[in-house]
C-alpha cells in the first residue's frame, strides 16, 4: 500500500503459456510487470508483456515493466522498459498517484 492507495494486482496467464507476473490497475490502464533476477533483460523477457498488452488493446498501458538486476533504467523493444529494483518502488508511487 502507497500513501494510502492500494492498487488492483494480479498475475495473468495466456491459453499458450505466457505469463506476465503482475499486473497492477491504475490511472485507468491495466500495467504490465515482470520481475527477474537477471542483470540482461533481452527480448525473450518482454514477450509475455507485449502479448499481454495486443490482447488487453486499450486498457493496457503501452509500457511494460522489467523489474531486474540492472544499474540504471533501459528502454526495451515494444516501449518496454527495464527498472533497478531500487527504482521499482518510485515507479509504483508514480503510477498510483
Amino acid at each position: 500500500m502507497f500513501c494510502g492507495k492500494r492498487p488492483s494486482a494480479f498475475p495473468w496467464r495466456s491459453q499458450g503459456g505466457l505469463e506476465v507476473d503482475l499486473i497492477i490497475q491504475a490511472k485507468g490502464k491495466l500495467w504490465p510487470i515482470e520481475i527477474k533476477l537477471t542483470s540482461t533483460p533481452s527480448f525473450n523477457h518482454v514477450k509475455g508483456l507485449n502479448r499481454f498488452k495486443e490482447i488487453a488493446g486499450g486498457d493496457a498501458s503501452q509500457q511494460g515493466i522489467i523489474v531486474c538486476r540492472i544499474d540504471k533504467t533501459r528502454n526495451l523493444p515494444g516501449e518496454n522498459i527495464a527498472v533497478p529494483w531500487s527504482v521499482f518502488p518510485e515507479w509504483l508511487r508514480e503510477i498510483i498517484d
